[in-house]
């Protein structure tokens, strides 16, 4: 199992989730995601884990990764398709003058005419300078014999176990390593964990647990 919810677009909850929040196979780039006083204080929660920085802010970050299938589901600048960081940061001088900086993998490219190799074609919006040139062609020569397939969505992976996909279990060891490395303070550790056990309405405890947090709305 992947995270089929990001991609899998005839999916239930993929539609339920899209409709009230936004496109959430854009989950993962911060550029895309908006939130607001409106929103629910579960997603906006969710979108703080899925981006940003910190001990567990951004942390999936680390530990999902793109697989690009057809090209269209996964953003060219701003998806960590290929090693480790987005292209926009590795090359921003050419992001920087590009003409279709929110395009796709697939819409940045075509294959030969042979049907048999991709061929990477970007629109800037000037001439480049010489060094700008030695830039684009550092960046076709990184992407050389990389491209999309013919058949078969993009995917979000988890990293943790590329094998048998993403499970509770082992994002709930994840956190737990992370927390070794943050300690927090033990009062606060031992009521976070009683808040969970009280015998009252979920939403008391919900508050209860932002609150001890210092993240109750204002």
């Amino acid at each position: 199992m992947d995270l089929e919810i990001l991609h899998d677009r005839d999916a239930i909850w993929y539609n339920l989730l899209s409709f009230k929040y936004g496109e959430v196979h854009k989950f993962f780039c911060a550029e895309y995601i908006v939130t607001n006083r409106t929103n629910s204080v579960w997603w906006r929660d969710l979108v703080k884990i899925g981006i940003g920085s910190g001990a567990l802010i951004g942390l999936l970050n680390g530990v999902v990764r793109k697989k690009l299938g057809n090209g269209h589901n996964t953003s060219f600048w701003h998806d960590k398709w290929i090693g480790v960081i987005p292209l926009k940061n590795v090359y921003p001088r050419l992001f920087s003058v590009s003409v279709d900086k929110d395009s796709s993998v697939a819409e940045s490219g075509r294959l030969d005419l042979d049907g048999d190799r991709w061929i990477w074609h970007w629109c800037w919006r000037r001439q480049l300078f010489n060094w700008e040139e030695a830039l684009a062609d550092e960046l076709k020569d990184t992407l050389d014999g990389v491209g999309p397939t013919k058949e078969g969505n993009d995917k979000r992976v988890w990293k943790l176990n590329t094998i048998e996909g993403f499970s509770v279990s082992s994002c709930y060891q994840y956190i737990i390593s992370i927390l070794s490395d943050h300690p927090i303070d033990l009062i606060l550790k031992k009521a976070l964990l009683k808040v969970w056990k009280t015998d009252v309405p979920t939403k008391a405890q919900v508050m209860a647990w932002r609150l001890l947090q210092g993240r109750l709305a204002t």
